[in-house]
């Protein structure tokens, strides 16, 4: 096992899945969400289960191997294949608080709501250009409404 602190997280889709990668102190450690039969990677349920994030520090089980492949300058690049295999909790360590969790929002109420104060508005200023033409004051309309700041 090696502890890892997760310096950023990012995912892509791949022919079978999704793939997760893990950057490390500038190394790139990577896991698979399904296995070939189908059912979910040790690591992917870990990762899912524990909600690991940007600045947490875990442990890992890594398995390493060299591998090459052809550019298309016909030049063999060999590189380090770092698979996760299993993902862990270190104890008593501080880890990063999570973030809070975004509240819902229901757009089409937001815009019922915004579409309503429009027309209070409108109807207020009406009504003052109106009270303006008869000669009264600059009285304020009694129902402004709850006023939000732009």
């Amino acid at each position: 096992m090696i502890t890892l602190k997760i310096d950023s997280v990012s995912q892509s889709k791949v022919q079978f899945g999704m793939k997760t990668t893990l950057e490390c102190g500038g190394k790139k450690y990577s896991f698979f969400d399904t296995k070939k039969d189908g059912n979910a990677t040790k690591a992917f349920e870990q990762f899912r289960k524990y909600k690991y994030g940007v600045g947490d520090t875990i442990e890992a089980e890594v398995k390493e191997e060299e591998k090459s492949f052809t550019n298309e300058a016909d030049k063999v690049v060999n590189y380090t294949q770092r698979t996760i295999l299993y993902l862990g909790e270190i104890e008593n360590l501080p880890t990063s608080p999570r973030p809070a969790s975004p509240q819902k929002r229901n757009a089409w109420k937001e815009l019922d709501d915004l579409q309503e104060r429009v027309k209070r508005l409108e109807k207020n200023q009406a009504g003052m250009e109106e009270s303006e033409a008869m000669g009264e004051g600059n009285e304020e309309p009694e129902d402004w409404g709850e006023q939000e700041p732009f």
